[in-house]
């Protein structure tokens, strides 16, 4: 009997320790994933005045892959502060890709111009446009949606037409001949079917940009076009930092921009000229 006393008393005891033991380890604090540790150590170098530093922190977590509005945004802002507005005007142009609706983004695109015009010739080159993509109806039906929807919430809109359009189908489809509910039905499917076609087009449009519609940021200026695709060939004309053109062409290291009214181009070293294409770049 006093045998299994001391064996009850010593299964206590351990179960006491165990318990504590376990209590402990989970109390103590556990380590940060790399991600966001990353993603601290940059917010740590912005909040202490190294703006250069955390870019470079926050382009370094964008290259790895990882990509959504408010991680631009925030690339955007140390670009601004480090006063290097043409940077900046790139990665506030992702943010906004992504967050159309998003007011602190756009007031960050304005100090972005603002900075860029205050550049020495810089506020010719940032009101460069193409006239490809101020003409071609894709290149502005894209605009026009992505302005307040998001590809993402663009996806979602064409999924919940394709539902809501299959849904009328079916109750015109099971509804009595002749009924209200089902001209009703056959009504609202028209409709929807011509939003679903318009938003279907729209987002396989924003989904499949060819090349000659890719919108694109001089971040390294200024930078003298070439007639050809390499250093060897003559430069044709100047294009500052901030400079909006638009990407018709890559070679190699090199690409072919659309710049002026006329519809003038030129090739540009690739590493000058850094393209709006959010999506690709998380994929």
């Amino acid at each position: 009997m006093q045998q299994l006393s001391r064996l009850v008393v010593g299964t206590l005891v351990v179960a006491v320790l165990f318990v504590v033991a376990f209590g402990a380890v989970g109390a103590a604090p556990a380590a940060l994933p790399p991600v966001e540790q990353a993603y601290r150590t940059a917010a740590q170098l912005y909040a202490n005045g190294d703006y250069t530093e955390a870019a470079q922190s926050y382009q370094q977590l964008i290259d790895q892959g990882y990509g959504d509005s408010a991680l631009y945004y925030n690339l955007g802002q140390a670009h601004l502060q480090a006063d290097n507005p043409a940077r900046a005007l790139w990665a506030l142009r992702m943010a906004q890709e992504l967050a159309p609706r998003d007011a602190d983004i756009s007031l960050a695109l304005e100090q972005a111009h603002e900075q860029l015009a205050q550049t020495e010739g810089a506020a010719e080159g940032t009101a460069i446009q193409s006239t490809a993509a101020a003409t071609d109806p894709i290149k502005l039906v894209q605009e026009a949606t992505g302005r307040w929807l998001s590809l993402d919430e663009l996806a979602i809109l064409a999924l919940l037409l394709w539902t809501g359009f299959v849904a009328l189908m079916l109750l015109a489809l099971f509804s009595d001949q002749g009924s209200r509910r089902r001209r009703w039905a056959r009504l609202a499917s028209l409709g929807i079917g011509a939003c679903l076609i318009v938003a279907s087009l729209t987002l396989g449009s924003r989904l499949i940009q060819p090349m000659n519609l890719q919108e694109a940021v001089v971040v390294a200026g200024p930078v003298e076009l070439s007639s050809g695709p390499g250093a060897e060939y003559q430069g044709k004309i100047t294009l500052p930092q901030g400079a909006e053109v638009s990407v018709t062409e890559a070679r190699g290291e090199w690409v072919h921009v659309e710049f002026s009214e006329s519809g003038a181009s030129g090739w540009a070293p690739a590493e000058a000229v850094a393209v709006i294409a959010p999506y690709a770049l998380s994929n």
